[in-house]
């Protein structure tokens, strides 16, 4: 991939004294939006000749550690990102190129890479521009194993997200991507106080809720998939709490599409390795239970559920 961004100054003269961003957008959330961003890392730094290097613990519980550089004149940024013991993440890298203005603009692409506690990898490529209140970025995903000289490949999962700053303490996102013939909206809020909140729309109202996310590295989600949009005869709708370490507590019931019958309901606590142990109670047409089951997902997705009528099945 060619390199076609510009490249500019960060002025020491104004930001990095600690005189604040000499803003074209009249709001100012660069100290808390996002921990993920340039210019919130770059409030961060010292500056040597043409380098502005930095080493801090950036906002939020998980992440405990960011280390990294930027280069006035080059362009060239590179950080790692250290996450607490008991974090689900291990590591997070972010290389790349582009201009962090002083005055709160981007023009920027960096590769980002995570390895997680159990040695797995992954990455994606972003294309990050924001002018005066309003940004895009574009999301590719990406082999762990390419340089970010490497174009996408064109079956790559892609996102495109449009954000807006509304205030010192609140930007909205909207994102989207398709995926077969189905498509994904979203709509995001970041605040100074909850890391996001979402609304999310996938396939035209066939599967959507809401879930929060906040800076202690928790959250839940409430969602629903409807079986008339989705063609089959059920219902699904749950909550899902998501915690520290990487493991959550998924409930949903399953109702007779288009009704409150309700036929079963699942209770399962995941550890972060995908396996769960947790129950299943299914209920007859007077929405009395009729069977209750203990439930046990191994780490290769197997789920066996040994039942009060004697039998395990597989399920």
């Amino acid at each position: 991939m060619q390199r076609i961004l510009s490249t500019g100054l960060l002025l020491a003269s104004g930001l990095l004294s600690g005189c604040g961003l000499d803003l074209v957008c009249p709001y100012d959330p660069h100290s808390w939006y996002d921990a993920e961003n340039a210019t919130y890392t770059l409030l961060e730094s010292s500056v040597s000749g043409q380098t502005a290097s930095y080493d801090f613990d950036p906002v939020g519980k998980a992440n405990s550690r960011r280390k990294g550089s930027y280069h006035l004149a080059s362009g060239d940024l590179a950080w790692v990102d250290s996450y607490q013991a008991a974090h689900w993440l291990e590591e997070r890298k972010v290389e790349g190129y582009g201009t962090i203005y002083d005055n709160g603009n981007l023009d920027m692409l960096v590769k980002v890479s995570w390895t997680d506690v159990l040695a797995d990898t992954w990455a994606e490529l972003l294309r990050v521009e924001r002018y005066r209140c309003e940004g895009n970025t574009t999301r590719y995903s990406f082999d762990p194993e390419w340089t970010i000289e490497h174009a996408p490949d064109p079956t790559a999962h892609t996102e495109y997200w449009a954000s807006e700053i509304k205030s010192d303490t609140k930007v909205t996102l909207y994102g989207e991507y398709s995926s077969g013939s189905s498509k994904m909206v979203m709509n995001r809020t970041c605040t100074d106080k909850i890391l996001r909140t979402d609304e999310f729309d996938y396939g035209d109202g066939a599967y959507e809720g809401t879930s929060t996310y906040r800076y202690d590295g928790t959250g839940e989600s409430h969602w629903a998939q409807w079986g008339a949009a989705n063609n089959t005869d059920s219902d699904f709708v749950g909550d899902n709490e998501y915690y520290f370490d990487g493991s959550s507590l998924q409930e949903y019931g399953v109702y007779d599409a288009g009704s409150d019958s309700l036929a079963a309901f699942w209770s399962m606590n995941y550890e972060y390795d995908g396996s769960a142990v947790g129950s299943y109670t299914g209920y007859n047409a007077a929405g009395n239970p009729s069977l209750q089951c203990d439930v046990t997902i191994t780490t290769n997705g197997s789920c066996s559920a040994v039942c009060d009528d004697g039998n395990t099945y597989d399920c």
